[in-house]
C-alpha cells in the first residue's frame, strides 16, 4: 500500500510534474514540497496537503489514504481539534503497527 509521499511521486511522474513545477502548481515552496516528498514535514498542515492534492487533480482522501477510505477523510474537516488529534494518533498507530508487521516478515 502507498503512502502520501508515494502517491504524490506516482502522480508527479504520471503527470511529467517535477519539484518546481509541483510547487508552483501547488503554490507553495520548493523547499516545503521537498520537505514532505522526503518525510522531513512530519505534521504538514491539512491546508497545504489540500493544495498538493489539487494541484495534482485529486482528491484530499486519494491523496492521503488512498481511494478506500475517502469517506473517512471527507469528515476530518467536520471534527473538533481533539477528535481530529485522536483520530490522527490512531492513524499513526496503525501505520507503525503495518510497519512492523512488514519488517517481521
Amino acid at each position: 500500500m502507498m503512502d502520501l509521499r508515494e502517491r504524490i511521486r506516482t502522480e508527479m511522474e504520471a503527470q511529467g510534474l517535477n519539484l518546481k513545477s509541483l510547487s508552483l502548481k501547488a503554490q507553495l515552496s520548493e523547499t516545503y514540497v521537498r520537505d514532505l516528498l522526503e518525510g522531513r514535514s512530519q505534521d504538514p498542515k491539512l491546508s497545504k496537503i489540500q493544495a498538493v492534492a489539487d494541484a495534482l487533480g485529486k482528491s484530499l482522501a486519494w491523496l492521503t489514504e488512498g481511494e478506500d477510505s475517502a469517506e473517512v477523510v471527507s469528515i476530518l474537516p467536520k471534527l473538533d481539534a481533539s477528535r481530529r488529534a485522536q483520530l490522527t494518533e490512531y492513524a499513526r498507530f496503525l501505520a507503525a503497527q503495518a510497519k512492523a508487521d512488514t519488517s517481521k516478515k
